[in-house]
């Protein structure tokens, strides 16, 4: 992420397009990237709250 300072040896594995709805592409290097913790929670976060089905 721009700006973001967390040093190379404290990054997470996110997958771009979500395990659920590609699970073909899990070890798929063009599918993955690093984030930071906070950032992959965030982005976590924020795709299961888009995926969420509303009552």
């Amino acid at each position: 992420m721009p700006g973001c300072r967390t040093p190379r040896d404290r990054l997470n594995v996110d997958h771009i397009e979500s395990v659920r709805d590609c699970p073909e592409k899990r070890l798929d290097m063009s599918n993955l990237r690093t984030l930071c913790q906070s950032h992959h929670s965030a982005r976590t976060s924020r795709d299961h709250s888009w995926n969420r089905k509303k009552l």
